[in-house]
């Protein structure tokens, strides 16, 4: 499995709310550099973190990475998170290190209301909608379907976790079959989405501030829905 190394292109997220809405200006270096809490959870090198995140404990992230709002990062004291780069977590997205490191790595996706819990996730990993992973490491390229349950094993390199499964025998997990290569360019199809999410926020964010990302507001404008619209009621 890859493991994250240390690297200063990666960003400490402090778990402290500022008291001020407007926060620090992007264009400042020396949060930046050092990888200090600016705006709200908001920006960290290319990477975008949601406001709206609740973060508590140590937690670090990558570089083009996007951390959707309604989102839990959460280390318990001695323990940590780690995102990799080019990473995203989806709304209402749970990441959890409580009895131990908790790893993320490069490429990989958590889509809407996934939960990750003391685990070790792999390099092009996709976890579904709705899914939970426990205590377990998910070797590079698993691809986990919506509201399946891992828990306590290994997924092998490339295994597929069908639609609902339960996998909590490493039996189980080892006579998982092989994900179909044509799942490769949907998972590099959320992969650009996400960094083109984290590059229009950050530029919102310059653009309009805070107040932008939160509550009712506009989107920002990416190649594949290039029109920024405000939002309006009939």
């Amino acid at each position: 499995m890859k493991v994250i190394p240390p690297s200063t292109s990666r960003y400490y997220i402090m778990g402290i709310r500022s008291p001020s809405k407007k926060g620090r200006s992007l264009e400042d270096p020396d949060p930046v550099s050092r990888g200090v809490l600016i705006a709200l959870h908001t920006a960290y090198g290319t990477s975008f973190v949601n406001p709206l995140v609740e973060i508590s404990g140590k937690v670090y992230i990558g570089q083009k990475s996007f951390v959707a709002g309604n989102t839990v990062l959460k280390a318990d004291r001695g323990r940590s998170i780690e995102i990799g780069n080019k990473t995203n977590a989806q709304d209402n997205v749970a990441v959890k290190a409580l009895k131990r490191e908790t790893t993320v790595n490069d490429e990989t996706s958590l889509a809407h209301q996934a939960i990750v819990e003391d685990s070790e996730i792999g390099h092009f990993v996709f976890v579904g909608f709705n899914a939970r992973v426990e205590n377990s490491t998910l070797e590079d390229g698993a691809f986990v379907l919506h509201g399946a349950r891992v828990e306590n094993v290994t997924v092998p390199e490339n295994a597929l976790v069908g639609v609902g499964q339960v996998v909590d025998k490493q039996s189980e997990a080892d006579a998982l079959p092989t994900a179909e290569e044509g799942t490769e360019e949907f998972r590099r199809e959320v992969l650009e989405v996400d960094e083109e999410f984290a590059e229009g926020y950050i530029e919102l964010y310059r653009e309009e501030g805070v107040d932008a990302l939160t509550g009712i507001g506009p989107n920002p404008d990416p190649s594949f829905n290039p029109k920024e619209v405000e939002p309006g009621v009939p």
